[in-house]
């Protein structure tokens, strides 16, 4: 399978330090046109404004539709810590939630069972895996679990510290409670994709 994964476009207005973030990601979608249509899947692992507002959901919205994405390769979309759910499912009102209103879902593919996971905490820039998201998460895993199936987990937030101070700073705060989880489904778990620290950390 060949994925591509894209994190915080923090798409906004106004410029941020310097660059455009709205004529950056035009380049990215540029670049994925001309050389990567044969993806399978792209996946965009939140923060996708920088300050959640309606208008920059929007631009996403017409950016996606109006690119050979469209129907064919239109990528799953996560939120972040800086992205506003309100807004997000104003301008995406289809997106999937689970049965506590989060913005997480599962889905089947070739290669396994690709969970999205919703880390985004109201008020704060660190992120969150609550009692309810940490059930739901047990539940797809322990299914996968039944049927010997790989999962690829996706999430904003780093699922653990990265040893790197400013983003550490904004960690998942119950890090411990999602620990647990990773041991104790260590064998299902293949592989996790998430964003938030600004660095490439790891990646081919």
């Amino acid at each position: 399978m060949k994925l591509i994964h894209i994190s915080d476009i923090h798409l906004n207005p106004a410029k941020i330090l310097g660059d455009n973030p709205i004529e950056q990601f035009k380049k990215v979608l540029t670049y994925i046109e001309a050389h990567l249509m044969d993806a399978d899947k792209i996946v965009i692992t939140g923060d996708l404004t920088h300050i959640g507002m309606l208008e920059s959901y929007e631009v996403l919205r017409d950016l996606l539709a109006a690119s050979k994405l469209k129907e064919y390769l239109e990528p799953v979309l996560m939120i972040g810590n800086h992205d506003s759910r309100e807004n997000f499912e104003t301008i995406f009102p289809d997106q999937p939630k689970d049965e506590n209103g989060f913005f997480q879902f599962a889905e089947e593919t070739p290669e396994g069972l690709f969970v999205y996971l919703d880390t985004k905490l109201e008020g704060s820039h660190a992120g969150e895996f609550c009692s309810k998201r940490r059930a739901w998460l047990r539940s797809i895993l322990s299914g996968a679990k039944g049927k010997n199936q790989p999962v690829w987990l996706f999430m904003h937030h780093n699922p653990v510290g990265v040893q790197i101070a400013n983003a550490d700073q904004y960690n998942m705060v119950d890090e411990t409670e999602f620990r647990e989880i990773l041991r104790e489904y260590r064998g299902q778990i293949r592989h996790i994709f998430f964003g938030h620290c600004h660095y490439t950390l790891s990646g081919s």
